[in-house]
């Protein structure tokens, strides 16, 4: 009966410096070793992951600790990682052999790597070449399962975090076989969780910003082996900023990443990380976020959209937290079977929460009365597009069935919200409320709760047109209710709908909403055709007074054109005078079925109104109106017979009386008369011709088609027949023409006309 209504806890702990050092270049996550897993040449397994050698222990400072200990972290550079790295390289020599050279090649490779110690070039060839030498020895520690490697790895870690010289020095590092060395440490069964975690942070970091290296990663499959660290309790607290860094502004990644599987993987390291405080948090969220672009949620299991709910409402977190969430939520929920399922398991009231949660952001995350400006645009643009998303939800059949009886927690949250100081609030609550709004019986209990007059002071007072445009929507549905229509009138509804009839977007809603309120009523009706400068006049009894009676009216003989056109104004003044502006043929088209309302309720054998009165109402109508027609003869130009038929029907109800004959002399010439001898002599337009089907459903559609044809033409001939009789200034020639039609409809045709389109 109505149509659908479309839109215009535990704080998550940031990471502290003992567990994991989280450093941002860009938005990208800069990872360092943990303080936690400090450098021990004992603690790396060299072929059995299960067991500890200790037979090799060296309890004495390693000259790479002795390196390290004398720098800051920000004093790590490239320079001095090399000579690190050659301290590393002798300890192995010495104590594994796992490194093949004799006593010469070691120190020509120390000669190398204290020559490249004071390399100020790091776009030239010789520290290309250097670096190149360093991963050749680290690939023989890899073979024979050095445990130095994590040693030797925990300085280009330290080293991948040189501000100064970032960018260049990834790219050397991509350019010389690092990034691709590394991957293969991360492919091995035999890697401790402290080389794999020193060397997915190195890669992580040697990803940042840097588009060679991320294709790197791509080309050798790195992804598959990163994504299964998830699965490892000592190193997933990395595997987060590590994706990010990898996938950011990089699809290629991204669609990697979700083709090894990492997205339930990733909503799962969310669930863990509500119940313990965890330092990647920041980045989990905005790599779902990030993942989400290119995840098709259609495919997401059925925990999802519970978790993700749970994070974000029953959590404090961080404002790019709650945002990066709110979108990826919102991706999910434009998916259908989500939709669905969020009806199903009754969780539309968690969306509902999570609209209402975004305006308390402000207290949770800022320390003044209100958000940034930019944040408060931000989470403006995600508010309207959960509404967007809560709307289609609401379009669906199920949605009226779960919550039409207005008993629920969703419902009387919406109705709550009418009454909100929220824009985005009220127009949520008038969508989906309008959107319950599909039978009779829900619209009863509405109007019962007088859920009218609430929604009348919001289109009053509100200047917001997303929710003028959601309140004039569902008012209309309310307004399909015979029992709304009096109390609608009373509070004025046609004098308010009138300022919105100007082009704009809300025209075309608050028209509908005219004829809807105006259908079946004549106190509306005749509220519309009232003088605007006469007051609120009463039901039927003050017609007279308003029009006259038809005795005192009528005129011996048939006025001109210029004696027929009264300058008194009313409503429906208006209206028409907005459709000579319109350039919107909807808008027009709309106009047309008001008129065809008006003239159906007037004519309504239902119609409350003494035949005096309604004659006196129909003459001062047309004499008011000389171009009320005009929508009509829109309609029967229109493309859609069953839109046609309505207009020929209208133009018949026109035709019974002598002021309406003459207004549709008036119309009858052009593409009107035109319409006319195709609608009599039983032609198709253009817009009508499909292509031809088989069998039995060519014959059903042929004999459908055959069906609104003769509607149309049965109520055009009417129109005809009502024209010649009371209209006196027709042309003998045009008299003529007409005839000759009825002529032709009587030869063709036995059928009764006056058939209601």
């Amino acid at each position: 009966m109505a149509g659908a209504i479309s839109s215009m806890a535990e704080n998550t702990q940031a990471p502290s410096d003992e567990a994991l050092s989280l450093e941002t270049v860009s938005g990208s996550c800069l990872l360092s070793p943990s303080s936690s897993q400090a450098l021990d040449s004992t603690s790396v397994i060299s072929h059995t992951p299960t067991s500890k050698d200790t037979s090799t222990q060296n309890t004495s400072t390693s000259p790479v600790e002795e390196t390290l200990a004398r720098l800051s972290i920000d004093d790590v550079n490239p320079r001095t990682m090399f000579w690190s790295l050659y301290s590393v390289f002798q300890d192995a020599h010495r104590q594994d052999g796992s490194i093949d050279l004799d006593h010469t090649g070691m120190e020509l490779l120390k000669a190398r790597l204290h020559r490249a110690e004071w390399l100020d070039d790091l776009h030239g060839v010789r520290i290309g070449e250097d670096l190149v030498a360093c991963r050749e020895v680290m690939e023989q520690m890899l073979q024979s399962g050095s445990k130095f490697l994590s040693d030797a790895v925990h300085i280009l870690l330290e080293a991948s975090r040189h501000r100064q010289t970032l960018p260049d020095w990834h790219y050397a590092f991509g350019h010389a076989g690092i990034v691709s060395f590394l991957l293969q440490v991360v492919a091995t069964d035999t890697a401790s969780d402290i080389l794999l975690d020193f060397t997915i942070r190195t890669i992580g970091n040697t990803c940042i910003e840097n588009d060679l290296n991320r294709q790197i990663v791509v080309d050798n499959n790195g992804l598959k082996g990163i994504i299964q660290q998830l699965d490892n309790p000592s190193i997933k607290a990395i595997i987060a900023p590590v994706l990010h860094n990898i996938c950011d502004d990089s699809e290629p990644a991204q669609k990697l990443a979700l083709a090894n599987g990492v997205y339930p993987k990733l909503v799962e390291l969310l669930l863990e990380s509500l119940t313990a405080s965890t330092p990647y948090f920041g980045y989990l969220c905005r790599l779902l976020e990030l993942l989400t672009e290119s995840y098709d949620t259609e495919t997401s299991s059925d925990g999802t959209m519970e978790i993700l709910f749970q994070a974000t409402i029953e959590h404090t977190i961080e404002f790019d937290d709650f945002c990066a969430l709110f979108n990826v939520i919102i991706a999910h929920l434009q998916a259908k079977r989500n939709q669905r399922y969020l009806i199903d398991q009754d969780m539309v009231q968690l969306a509902l929460s999570l609209l209402h949660e975004s305006y308390s952001q402000t207290l949770h995350n800022s320390s003044s009365a209100s958000l940034p400006t930019e944040e408060e645009k931000e989470l403006k643009s995600m508010r309207e597009g959960l509404v967007t998303v809560l709307a289609d939800i609401s379009c669906l059949p199920e949605f009226a069935t779960k919550y039409g009886s207005l008993d629920s927690s969703v419902a009387n949250t919406l109705v709550r919200w009418l009454r909100s100081q929220h824009t985005e609030l009220q127009t949520c609550s008038c969508i989906m409320l309008g959107n319950i709004a599909q039978s009779e019986s829900t619209c009863r209990l509405m109007v019962h709760q007088h859920l009218y007059m609430i929604l009348f002071n919001l289109i009053k007072t509100s200047s917001h047109t997303s929710v003028l445009f959601a309140a004039l929507g569902f008012l209309g549905n309310l307004a399909s209710l015979a029992e709304a229509k009096g109390p609608m009138r009373q509070m004025g509804i046609i004098p308010e709908m009138a300022r919105f009839w100007k082009a704009g977007p809300l025209a075309l809603v608050s028209i509908k909403l005219t004829w809807r309120v105006m259908k079946g009523s004549m106190d509306n009706v005749s509220r519309l055709l009232a003088p605007l400068s006469g007051g609120e006049e009463g039901p039927v009894n003050e017609l007279e007074g308003a029009y006259g009676h038809a005795s005192n009216l009528a005129a011996t003989g048939m006025p001109s054109f210029a004696e027929f056109n009264d300058p008194v104004k009313t409503h429906l003044s208006l209206l028409l005078s907005a459709f000579e502006q319109f350039d919107n043929s909807e808008l027009k088209l709309e106009v047309g079925y008001l008129v065809h309302t008006m003239l159906w309720t007037i004519h309504s054998s239902a119609a409350a109104i003494s035949p005096g009165s309604k004659e006196a109402l129909l003459m001062a109508m047309y004499r008011r109106h000389p171009n009320i027609a005009k929508p009509l003869g829109l309609m029967v130009q229109n493309g859609n017979p069953e839109i046609r038929s309505k207009g020929w029907f209208a133009m018949a109800l026109m035709a019974r009386t002598i002021e309406g004959a003459v207004s549709l002399e008036f119309l009858l010439s052009g593409e009107t008369l035109a319409a006319l001898r195709a609608a009599i002599g039983g032609q198709s337009t253009t817009a009508e011709a499909e292509p031809p089907a088989s069998g039995e459903a060519r014959l059903g559609a042929d004999q459908e088609a055959e069906m609104k044809m003769n509607i149309c033409r049965d109520n055009a001939t009417v129109m005809v027949h009502e024209i010649l009789k009371n209209g006196s200034g027709i042309t003998d020639d045009r008299r003529g023409e007409f005839e000759e039609l009825l002529r032709h409809r009587a030869h063709t045709s036995t059928t009764s006309p006056g058939v209601d389109g």
